[in-house]
């Protein structure tokens, strides 16, 4: 597979996984064997994964009595953490069919794809002392599953001076963390 090419999984969830996530079975033509039997496990890093939660397990995927982690029943979070999915189609999620804890549950699971930035912290020191002039550093982290795929910028406006823009933010990776010097 070439660089840019992005994947799709049509039976997230149900054929994601196999083996510990799928009850202890383990299939070669399982979405996940595939991409890893085919070198291609790290594609995530530049390139978008999305899919479809399995139609069957739509209605269900969210409920407490899901039975995750059986054979065609992988739990949704693990499959979203080793995929590091950033889509996800699901029709039940739009026809008004989760209630209470499922929806609470698929909402939590929506917001777990893909990208999630955190100003983990701001410090601000004078530069040389008695100059009024202040260095700015701002860490930012990435907590989400997936890197942002797009040009992404960090901006500091303070007022009466002009705003400074820093690139950068869309190159840090899930887990890392980057330091930002205004």
């Amino acid at each position: 597979m070439s660089a840019g090419f992005g994947l799709h999984d049509d039976s997230f969830a149900y054929e994601t996984l196999d083996g510990e996530y799928n009850g202890g079975v383990s299939a070669s033509w399982f979405f996940w064997r595939l991409v890893e039997d085919a070198n291609y496990a790290n594609f995530w890093k530049l390139n978008v994964m999305g899919g479809e939660v399995y139609p069957d397990l739509q209605t269900g995927i969210f409920s407490n009595s899901y039975p995750a982690g059986t054979e065609s029943n992988q739990d949704f979070t693990s499959c979203v953490d080793v995929t590091h999915a950033t889509y996800m189609l699901n029709y039940e999620a739009f026809a008004s069919t989760y209630t209470g804890s499922d929806l609470d549950k698929a909402m939590e699971a929506g917001n777990r794809m893909g990208y999630q930035f955190k100003v983990k912290k701001v410090e601000a020191t004078e530069s040389i002392i008695g100059s009024g002039n202040i260095d700015i550093t701002v860490r930012v982290q990435q907590v989400g599953v997936a890197p942002f795929y797009y040009s992404l910028s960090l901006s500091l406006s303070c007022s009466g001076m002009a705003t400074v823009t820093l690139p950068g933010v869309a190159s840090i990776l899930p887990g890392n963390a980057k330091n930002f010097h205004f």
